[in-house]
């Protein structure tokens, strides 16, 4: 028989969905769906590929922050935030 703890389990993977995941997603369902904009209009090809290019740009300028950003768990010093704990 397991002996109880007082220790609370958190789930990984809960709070909101930060805004650079949800950018990042929108930009990769536009990207998916550039194809079939240029076979179903192709005289607008164009405007679709300019579409995805500003999606994607807006993603990549979108800056990590949420929920989960930044972490105490990360490779890089400058984000794992002020108190720079490792463990």
């Amino acid at each position: 028989m397991a002996a109880k703890t007082d220790k609370k389990i958190e789930k990984y993977g809960r709070g909101p969905p930060d805004l650079k995941s949800i950018t990042l997603n929108l930009a990769s369902m536009v990207l998916f769906l550039l194809p079939f904009g240029a076979y179903f209009d192709a005289d607008r090809l164009s405007i679709y590929t300019g579409i995805v290019f500003i999606t994607f740009i807006v993603a990549l300028m979108v800056p990590p922050v949420g929920w989960m950003r930044p972490h105490p768990y990360s490779d890089f010093q400058e984000n794992r935030g002020s108190s720079g704990k490792t463990n």
